[in-house]
C-alpha cells in the first residue's frame, strides 16, 4: 500500500486517500470510528489499528488517565472485516509489525512496550520494555529498529495524585481540565498551573530543577530489545509533545504537536 495512505477520521473511520488526491472509505466498523490512536499495515490488505479508550474519544486522554481507564483494545482489518483481537488495555497508543508478524505495542497508562502474537492472541505477550519514566506513544519501524515517540512525561506530583483514587475523582468532577496535576504536551506557563514537586515560581521564572509537565523526546528500540539511541529536547525547550515521528531514508522526521513543529532531525 505505498501508493495510498490510509487515515483514521474521528466519528467516521479509516479512510484511504489515493495518489490522485481521491478520498474513499476503507473501514467504517464501529471498532474504529472512535479514538483510533495508530496504525500499522503489515501487508495490502491487514492492518492492525489501536483504539486507546472504548468510552472517550483521541483528546480525552487526561480524564482516561485519572479514571484509570482499560478499555482500549486492538483492532485487525482484513478481508473477513474488522475483529478485536485484545481487550481491556491501558491506552495501547502505538503498534508495528516485526518481520516475524509479531507486533509491538506501547501501552500509555503501564509505561510499557510489549510484543503480542497475533496468531495466538490470547497467549501471554512478552514485556519488551517496563516501567518507563515516560508514557510512550506510536511506533515506527527502521533500519535498526523501531523508533519510539514520547509524547508525555511521567513526573512524581502525577503518579502521588493517581494513587488517590478519591482525589481522581474529586479533580474530573470539580476541578478544570486544564488545572488537573497531569502531563501535557507544552508547558504553558500560565500563573493558574499546579504546582509539582520542587515546581516553583520566583518573579514568574520557573526554577531550572523544577520538573517538566511536558517533554520532547524520541528513541529507537533495537531488535534486540534496547535502547540505542536517543533524541531529547530540554525541558524548557520549545520541541515539546513528540505524536508522530518516520524514517525516510538517512533523515529522522518528527511532528511535535506539543510545540507545532515539523522537525528533520538531520542524518541518522
Amino acid at each position: 500500500m505505498d501508493d495510498v495512505i490510509i487515515a483514521a477520521v474521528d466519528g467516521r473511520g479509516l479512510v484511504q486517500i489515493n495518489a490522485d488526491g481521491t478520498v474513499h472509505e476503507y473501514c467504517t466498523d464501529e471498532l474504529v470510528r472512535k479514538c483510533v490512536t495508530d496504525i500499522s499495515v503489515r501487508i495490502p490488505g491487514q492492518i492492525i489499528v489501536s483504539i486507546g479508550s472504548r468510552v472517550r474519544s483521541a483528546s480525552g486522554w487526561a480524564r482516561s488517565l485519572l479514571d484509570g481507564d482499560r478499555t482500549g483494545s486492538l483492532v485487525q482489518i482484513d478481508s473477513r472485516g474488522a475483529r478485536s483481537v485484545a481487550e481491556g488495555l491501558g491506552w495501547p497508543s502505538g503498534v508495528a509489525f516485526d518481520d516475524d508478524g509479531s507486533l509491538l505495542v506501547s501501552l500509555s497508562f503501564t509505561y510499557r512496550i510489549e510484543r503480542r502474537n497475533l496468531s495466538a492472541p490470547q497467549a501471554p505477550p512478552t514485556v519488551v520494555l517496563r516501567n518507563l519514566p515516560f508514557y510512550p506513544g506510536r511506533i515506527r519501524s527502521g533500519r535498526e529498529g523501531w523508533w519510539v515517540a514520547a509524547p508525555f512525561v511521567r513526573n512524581r506530583a502525577t503518579e502521588l495524585v493517581l494513587d488517590e483514587p478519591g482525589l481522581c475523582q474529586d479533580l474530573a468532577a470539580d476541578v478544570a481540565e486544564g488545572e488537573w496535576p497531569v502531563p501535557r504536551l507544552r508547558q504553558e506557563n500560565l500563573y493558574r498551573e499546579p504546582m509539582q514537586l520542587g515546581q516553583l515560581r520566583v518573579l514568574g521564572i520557573l526554577k531550572p530543577w523544577a520538573p517538566a509537565r511536558s517533554y520532547g523526546l524520541v528513541f529507537l528500540l533495537g531488535r534486540d530489545g534496547r535502547v540505542q539511541r536517543s533524541l531529547h529536547s530540554r525541558v524548557g525547550g520549545t520541541r515539546h509533545g513528540i505524536t508522530g515521528i518516520v524514517e525516510v531514508g538517512s533523515r529522522l522526521i518528527v511532528a511535535a504537536r506539543g510545540a507545532r513543529n515539523l522537525l528533520e532531525l538531520g542524518e541518522l
